[in-house]
This record gives C-alpha cells, structure tokens and sequence, in this order.
C-alpha cells in the first residue's frame, strides 16, 4: 500500500514519454529511480511547452539523459 505522501508525489506523463515507457523499461526503471522534484522538473519542462518544436526536443533530453547518452 501506498502512504498518502507518496501518492501525492506521481507526476503526470506526457503522452510521448508514457508511450515510449511501454516500449523501453529499462529507461521507465531509471526514471521511476530519480528523485520526485527531478521526476517532476523532467515532466514539467515537455508539459510547458509552447511550440511543438521546443517540446519535442525537450522529450529527446529526456529519453537521451535516460538512456545514458
């Protein structure tokens, strides 16, 4: 069972990344591994995102960071 704080600590995916989780656990498992603020900073900068560009280059950090390149 989950504590209330830790509920309260998901953060909301992009659908991109929630997608691409499904085909790549390992970079889901090094994800779930970050800290919550990292977790949230990472999902916050693709949700904020103004132009489609901006977003889909934020999406490719990620998935580069997780995937140690």
């Amino acid at each position: 069972n989950e504590s209330p704080r830790e509920i309260a600590k998901e953060v909301t995916l992009p659908e991109e990344l929630e997608t691409w989780f499904k085909k790549n656990k390992k970079a889901k498992a090094v994800f779930d591994a970050l800290n919550y603020t990292t977790r949230r900073e990472l999902t916050q900068a693709v949700l904020t995102a103004k132009r489609p560009e901006t977003r889909e280059k934020r999406i490719t950090l990620i998935k580069n960071k997780l995937e140690g390149k």
